[in-house]
């Protein structure tokens, strides 16, 4: 999968990159993109802490685990993998 991670919504991403500019070069649509919440990715390395332990329900903790349940229903479906998975 390929994740847009801190994007910051009217201010385009990195040194004036807009996000259509990047898919464009990379030729494919990002699959996530997770908003940028800085001030708690903060406090959660500064008390190291896990961000999900911090703060659950942020819009970063729902995008992220979001993220990672449609990873893992994708995953699951594939044949072979949900087998593979179960094993380790």
């Amino acid at each position: 999968h390929l994740v847009l991670n801190r994007l910051q919504k009217g201010f385009g991403w990195g040194a004036g990159v807009k996000r259509r500019q990047a898919e464009k070069a990379l030729g494919r649509a990002f699959d996530y993109c997770i908003r940028d919440q800085a001030e708690i990715l903060t406090e959660a390395a500064n008390r190291g802490c896990p961000v999900l332990d911090l703060r659950r329900y942020s819009r970063f903790g729902r995008q992220l685990r979001g993220m990672l349940k449609r990873s893992l229903r994708e995953l699951s479906a594939r044949p072979g993998l949900a087998a593979a998975a179960a094993t380790r």
